[in-house]
This record gives structure tokens, sequence and C-alpha cells, in this order.
């Protein structure tokens, strides 16, 4: 079965509009959580042809890739052994200010350096930035903020076991937020393969499911709230949930809030969290 799912994006930070368009602007943690590669590095390349190959997996046209070499200078996440990736940067057929606002800070000359969010392109030949996911300028002030929250993130998916058992609580949610996103959502440009989904370690499930069990359900000062969650987790009845009788408001909320808890503090033990995955053809 071939599948194009574009990733699906937690926890947005609030579309700005502009005229009738309403675009993402993510955060750089959220661009991290949607890469396979998260690296900081220079172009020292630009190839004098741009390259013909489709904008999405199964299209039936092509279009051109501008295609630049990155030389890797610090790895926060994936790209073990490998010491340069090629970059295909598409154009973005949105009209002049739309392009502009998708783009906005994107550099690709050579001797620009950056942190790159990459996918591979659904070919397997070259690597792309991911959805809505322009590069950090280095030379941008805030720079040393911004690979902060990066990092906060890149830790997270480098060892998520660790991560679930930080000591404060902020963290071990935090860490169990940002899995549950990664893993609930299909990949973007899954390509050549099939998208199924397999189970999650044993232990880090039930670390996951513990840590939404601390989570009030709706978001307060300290927290984004379970519900927020609950939709990609989505457990059925065969799994031992059961929505409560429809009610409105308040009562509403508290009855989500019990089943949910109960919930999880009966299932996190047995209960497998499962995780997108994209089996390539080779």
């Amino acid at each position: 079965m071939k599948l194009s799912i574009c990733l699906l994006l937690v926890a947005i930070s609030a579309a700005p509009l502009f005229a009738d368009f309403a675009y993402p602007v993510l955060t750089p943690a959220q661009k991290a959580a949607q890469s396979e590669y998260v690296i900081v590095g220079k172009i020292i390349d630009i190839e004098k042809e741009p390259l013909l190959a489709a904008p999405y997996p199964y299209a039936e046209g092509t279009i051109e890739y501008k295609m630049v070499t990155v030389k890797i200078a610090d790895r926060l996440f994936g790209a073990g052994g490998v010491t340069q990736v090629r970059v295909g940067f598409a154009p973005m057929n949105l009209g002049p200010r739309r392009g502009q606002i998708a783009l906005q800070g994107l550099k690709t000359e050579v001797g620009t350096e950056a942190c790159y969010f990459l996918l591979p392109h659904s070919s397997g030949d070259f690597f792309v930035p991911v959805p809505w996911g322009a590069p950090l300028d280095s030379n941008a002030k805030n720079f040393k903020e911004q690979i902060a929250e990066v990092q906060k993130v890149t830790s997270v998916l480098s060892d998520p076991t660790k991560a679930l058992k930080l000591k404060e609580s902020s963290e071990r949610t935090f860490a169990a937020r940002t899995l549950i996103g990664r893993y609930r959502s299909a990949p973007a440009m899954a390509g050549k393969g099939v998208l199924k989904q397999e189970d999650i370690a044993a232990e880090e499930s039930k670390l996951i499911l513990s840590a939404l069990a601390e989570m009030p359900w709706l978001a307060d000062e300290k927290s984004p709230g379970r519900a927020t969650m609950w939709s990609l987790l989505n457990p059925s009845a065969k799994e031992g949930f059961t929505y409560p009788p429809a009610s409105k408001g308040e009562a509403a909320n508290k009855a989500m809030d019990d089943a949910t808890l109960k919930w999880l503090k009966d299932q996190r033990d047995t209960y497998r969290i499962k995780r997108f995955v994209v089996e390539r053809k080779k």
C-alpha cells in the first residue's frame, strides 16, 4: 500500500495569518522533533545544475531542487559517521510574499553556516529540510538560545529512557510529549516504502504513560496538558479505554481527566505505544 502522509505537527504555536493564508511558524524544537538529521554545518559547494525530482512521494511530476553540499561541524541528532550531506532546496510556490514568509532567513550561498533540520528525500538520494523547517542562521543574535532549545529535544530523541527518568516532573513530561508527538505522527517524505506501526520498547512505553499521568488534563501555567496528547495516543475500547458519557463544560473535562488517568494507571504495565515507521524498498 502506497501512502503519502504529511507529518502531523503537534502543539504548533499559533499560526499567524497573512491575508487569507495561514502558515505554520515552527519553533526550533518543533523542527528538531520532525528530523532524522539535526546538524550544524557549512555549505561548501553548490551544484551548477538543479536536480529534477518529485516534490513529494509518488508525485507524477518533478520540480527543480537547488543542490548544495553541507560539511558537518556538529551532529545534534543522527548523521553518525557522516561528514557531509547533499541537501536539496525546492522553490516555494506560494507567491512572492508567501514564499518569503515560508523561507524567512534561508540562505544557500557557499560559506553559509547554519543548523539544518533534515529528512531523506523520498528518492533516498539526498536530504531536504523538514516541512516549514528553514535552517537557523548561525549569525543570528539568538542562535545560542535557539540551539539550546534544539538540544533539549535532541537529547530526548537520543536517549528517551534517560530523559523519561529525569528528576523533575517537568523534564519527564516534556520528554513524553516530545516522544508521543514523534512516534504517533506519520513521517513526512515516506517515499518508496510502506508505512507501518511497531511497538516501542516496553520500558519506554511504561515511562511515557507514567509521565502522562503526571500531567493535568487541561493546560495550565506549568503544562500544556494531557488533552493535547490524547488524540495521538487514542487507545480503543479493545485496549481498555471507554470514553465517558457525553457532558458539557467542566463536567466533560472532569470526566475525561478521571477516565484517562484511570486508564493510564491500569494499562501502563501492559499497553505498548506504537510508532509509525517506513519500511523502505531496497
